[in-house]
Order: C-alpha cells, then sequence, then structure tokens
C-alpha cells in the first residue's frame, strides 16, 4: 500500500481528531449496539479494560529483533515449505542458517512469550481511543519487522520439530498467535491486516508440520485445538473496529470544541454528526454478515456519491470505508487459517488414536468450528486426492462451494483450500523492495 494514499490519510486524520478530543473528554460509556446487530459474544459483553501495556511490549520485542540480515524471514518460511515438501537437501541447507537466526534472536522470543499472557484489552472509552492512536503511530512503521518475527516463529518451531520437540513447537506458535491477537482490537485496520499476515505465517508453518506428523499425544492436539478455538473467540471483529472508528470520529463533536460558535453552527454539525454515526451504525451491520452477502463495497460507493457536505467527518467516513471491503475479507480469510489448524489438529488425534482419517467430521468427536466465509460446516472428504491424505475445504469469499477447487496458491480464488499439499517445491528468490508501500506479507499489495 502507498503510505500517501487518501484512505490512510484519512483515517489518520480520524486518528488525530480521537486524540485531540481524547485529551479533553472521558465518555463513562459505550453507545448502544446497532440495532438488528447479532448479540455480542461472552468476550464481548464483558471486555478487559484497554492497557497500553501490550503495545509497550510489543514495541521491545519488535526492537529486540535483529534485522541486520533482510533474508531472516525468507530462510526460516523457506524452511518450513521445505519440511512440507519433503525436500531433505533443502532441508539440510536452511537448517543452520535458521538455527543461527533463532539463537541470535532468544531475547525476543523470550519477550514473545511473555506477550501472550498479556491482557492488550478492548478500547472502550474516547481516552482509550487517544491512546490507542498513540499506539498505532510508535507501531506502524515496525509491522514489517513484527511480519518478520513470525516467520522467525515458523522458522523455530520447524527445528524443534526436526530436534523432536513438538510439544515445544506447538507452545511456541500458541504464543505467537495469543500474543498478538491484542493487534485485532480498536479502530485500526492496519493493526488487523498486520495480524492476518502474522497468522497466515504462523498457519502456514502449523499446517506444515501437521501433515508432516507431530509427535504429540491426541490429548495434546486436542487441547492445542482447544487454545487455538480460545484465541479465535477473542478476536476483535470488523463491526468491533467500525465502532471504535465511529468513537473517534464522534470525539470531535466535543462541546468544548464548538464553544464559539453559533446555535445555527452548532445545529448544522449536530445534525452532520448523525448523518456520520448513522453511516458508521449500518457499516458495522454489513460488516457482521459474511463478506459475499456484506455489500461493503457498494455501500461504500454509495456514501462516497452522497452529496451532503460533512467535512472532515465525511472524508474520514470514506476513507474507512474505502479500505473496509477487503480489510473484511481478509479478517475472514485469517479465521480460514485458524479454522484450517484446528481442524487438521483433531483430523491428526483422531488419525493418531485410530490410525485412519474418520469418515465424517461428525466422527472426530468434538465441536468442529464452522466456515467463518458461510457459517456452514467445513468441507472434508476422506478419500486420497492429488498427493493429499484427504480434502478439506472452505468455500471462499464468494460463498459458493465450488468442490474444493484452489486455484493454485491465490486464496482468494473460489475455494479456500485448507490443506494445500504437497506443494511443488522452488528455491524462494530474494524478495524484491517494498520502499514506499506496506507489504503485509499476501502479496504486493494486500488491499489491491
Amino acid at each position: 500500500m502507498d503510505l500517501r494514499s487518501p484512505a490512510l490519510t484519512w483515517i489518520a486524520l480520524a486518528l488525530a481528531a480521537g486524540l485531540a478530543a481524547g485529551c479533553q473528554q472521558d465518555a463513562e460509556t459505550d453507545p448502544p449496539p446497532a440495532q438488528g446487530a447479532a448479540p455480542p459474544t461472552e468476550a464481548q459483553q464483558d471486555p478487559e479494560p484497554y492497557d497500553s501495556a501490550g503495545f509497550e511490549l510489543f514495541l521491545e520485542m519488535v526492537d529486540a529483533y535483529d534485522s541486520a540480515d533482510d533474508r531472516h524471514w525468507l530462510d526460516s518460511y523457506a524452511l518450513a515449505r521445505a519440511i512440507r515438501a519433503g525436500d531433505e537437501e533443502a532441508i539440510e541447507e536452511f537448517t543452520p542458517i535458521v538455527r543461527q537466526r533463532v539463537e541470535a534472536n532468544r531475547e525476543a522470543l523470550a519477550l514473545l512469550e511473555r506477550l501472550a499472557d498479556m491482557e492488550w484489552g478492548v478500547p472502550q472509552q474516547t481516552g482509550d481511543m487517544a491512546d490507542l492512536a498513540g499506539n498505532m503511530a510508535d507501531v506502524f512503521p515496525k509491522l514489517a519487522d513484527a511480519r518478520s518475527i513470525a516467520r522467525l516463529v515458523g522458522g523455530a518451531a520447524a527445528l524443534h520439530h526436526l530436534e523432536g520437540r513438538d510439544a515445544e513447537a506447538i507452545a511456541l506458535l500458541e504464543d505467537a498467535y495469543a500474543g498478538t491477537a491484542g493487534l485485532t482490537h480498536g479502530g485500526t485496520v492496519m493493526y488487523r491486516l498486520a495480524y492476518v499476515s502474522i497468522v497466515g505465517i504462523l498457519a502456514e508453518s502449523e499446517l506444515a508440520l501437521l501433515m508432516d506428523g507431530l509427535d504429540v499425544s491426541a490429548d495434546a492436539l486436542r487441547a492445542h485445538a482447544a487454545r487455538l478455538s480460545e484465541i479465535r473467540h477473542s478476536l476483535g471483529t470488523p463491526a468491533e473496529m467500525i465502532r471504535a472508528e465511529k468513537r473517534m470520529s464522534a470525539s470531535a463533536w466535543d462541546e468544548s470544541v464548538t464553544d464559539d460558535m453559533t446555535p445555527e453552527e452548532k445545529a448544522t454539525l449536530e445534525g452532520l454528526g448523525d448523518w456520520a454515526e448513522e453511516h458508521y451504525e449500518e457499516a458495522a451491520r454489513l460488516a457482521e454478515l459474511p463478506p459475499a452477502e456484506s455489500g461493503l463495497a457498494e455501500y461504500a460507493a454509495k456514501v462516497a456519491s452522497d452529496p451532503t457536505e460533512a467535512g472532515g467527518a465525511k472524508q474520514a467516513l470514506v476513507g474507512m470505508l474505502e479500505v473496509l471491503p477487503k480489510a473484511h475479507v481478509r479478517h475472514h480469510q485469517m479465521l480460514a487459517q485458524l479454522v484450517g489448524v484446528e481442524t487438521v489438529l483433531l483430523l491428526r488425534a483422531h488419525h493418531k488414536e485410530h490410525g485412519e482419517w474418520p469418515q465424517s467430521l461428525d466422527d472426530l468427536g468434538a465441536e468442529i468450528p464452522s466456515d467463518p466465509w458461510t457459517g456452514g460446516p467445513v468441507h472434508y472428504r476422506p478419500t486420497p486426492e492429488g498427493g493429499r491424505p484427504f480434502a478439506l475445504y472452505l468455500t471462499g469469499p464468494d460463498g459458493v462451494d465450488d468442490g474444493g477447487t484452489s486455484g493454485g496458491e491465490d486464496r482468494l480464488e473460489p475455494d479456500h483450500v485448507l490443506v494445500p499439499w504437497p506443494i511443488p517445491w522452488e528455491k524462494p528468490a530474494p524478495p524484491e523492495s517494498t520502499e514506499g508501500r506496506l507489504d503485509m506479507g499476501m502479496g504486493p499489495n494486500v488491499l489491491e
């Protein structure tokens, strides 16, 4: 993403408005949920109070990371891919490189373990939003290193697996999923995309180890699946993000800002505030639907073409809506990655106990997560296909079951194949320069 894009400019303006007004106002309660909105989850009913200590420790972890070698991420990722492909020559080549990098970053990994025990909390009050705006400004330039740490974790987990320490591999991956989950809360699209990227990297590494066969008990595999389910349910949602953006926008209408206005000017400003709030709430309602049903792109175009003159309030809203459809899809893709790992863990546990794959997911004797793209069941066929021991897939963003057609490694093709294995191995080329844009690790530009 071009850091000078209009969308990010207006999101930054909205954050700045929240920061300025947050110093003057301390809202006591949240606005009521939108009419017709889905009921809040247990975690959302009683959220932890916001605490910026999570961001402070996150920054400390990133600062401790040794980024001297820009191939670090490439070699860690290559080792996990080589394990999945069963390429012994590549495993032998990349193992000592990754081991050296892991040893050089012991401090960062230790801080990640501490981060996994932190309660980040959910921004609720205007002052929280001001803190969050400041945290964003600090973290934003360091997201590339955060993704590199995720790849470092994947490499370290792969080393544990190769050394027969699979329980430690699971614990390390668990810490990384949990330790950065706080990035999904609040009104910041880029935080959410950062966590999407981290989940994608970790899931890629973990699925490689799962398909190679983790040497832990069935109970340990199920416990890990339960922990990932807990993390998945704790994540912030797009609707939560929109309502946080709304709180930041609404804080700009603080009475202290309008003291010198005439009654007519105040009435006009209040009307524009009502106009923006209505659109924020409608966007939040749409964001609670699956991507194929949400119509967010059409709604964004409708708001952009609305002739209402609302100044900065409209510009901030339109800027947020401009990136929301892609962020909404990426959020569901993140959930799909976690659902995939959880389901494969349960399948592996069954195989560990019975020596064969189940005929149906119903045979697993556990609650199977649903397909986040549709809310329906995950698709599973027990027969080997294309070199895979079974077929496991989700419907993908279009919400249509195409029978498991993956379209290669493009995760936004019709179906979301969860075990694209084996993958033809090709030694990776050095990364292209990302100067002038924020590459979220999922293609040249995650929002294009």
